[in-house]
């Protein structure tokens, strides 16, 4: 942040703080932080009981699921936020301006763009996942079972990674349309869903079902969200 503050000087931008608390602005924001607060402690409480659940099968199973996870979404961070951070300001000018029919399209060709780069990383991690991690946890002197249980897991998750940049996308969009209560309710849905089928795919698969748990929620979520998104918007372009 600090690094910014030339090129800000430089292009004549000068910041001066002013203590408004009744400004319309302020209100605004928090007005929209409640529902935002409401569904980051969902996602603490999912995040919370899944870890417990590979806790108590063991402590390699949280730390492959740690690993898989921070792998897992390697291809949000570089592809899917990039498109992110390009697409945002037009959507929320777009709705801003009542241009539904603009903002659809710049929807669905950020969607189009996002998935042409995660997809790839899809077949990526399936054929790769394993040689992979082997690689890098051998390197770091870590075990061959453990290396095994995260490409694993891995693997499982890259399964629901269109569904989870499909989903955040989403809710980006109705974030730009000035609407967190929607995606309170969205985050509800696929926290709960991952939560339940924790503890169901636990008995049949161990800690590989945490994994699978959170691809399947992510997925379902996403398609529940475009649907949402599609009956605000009349068509997602």
């Amino acid at each position: 942040a600090l690094a910014l503050i030339p090129s800000m000087l430089s292009c004549g931008i000068r910041v001066r703080p002013r203590w408004r608390p009744d400004d319309p602005a302020v209100r605004e924001i928090v007005r929209l932080s409640g529902w935002t607060f409401g569904f980051v402690l969902a996602n603490q409480l999912a995040v919370f009981v899944v870890s417990a659940i590979a806790v108590s099968i063991g402590a390699a199973t949280l730390t492959a699921y740690t690993y898989a996870s921070t792998f897992f979404q390697l291809p949000f961070g570089i592809v899917a936020v990039s498109v992110m951070t390009t697409v945002a300001p037009v959507l929320a000018s777009r709705f801003a301006k009542g241009d539904t029919a603009g903002f659809a399209e710049h929807f669905g060709l950020g969607l189009r763009r996002m998935l042409a780069g995660v997809i790839p990383a899809v077949v990526g991690y399936l054929l790769l996942a394993r040689p992979a991690i082997s690689l890098i946890s051998l390197g770091a002197g870590h075990s061959t079972g453990g290396a095994r249980l995260t490409a694993t897991m891995l693997e499982l998750l890259s399964l629901g990674l269109p569904g989870f940049c499909i989903y955040l996308l989403a809710i980006l969009a109705f974030q730009s349309m000035r609407d967190t209560r929607t995606p309170f309710f969205l985050y509800l849905l696929e926290n709960g869903l991952n939560i339940v089928l924790a503890f169901v795919f636990r008995g049949t698969l161990g800690g590989k079902g945490l994994a699978l748990s959170l691809a399947v929620a992510y997925s379902v979520s996403a398609v529940a969200a475009l649907v949402a998104l599609r009956a605000r918007v009349g068509g997602l372009g």
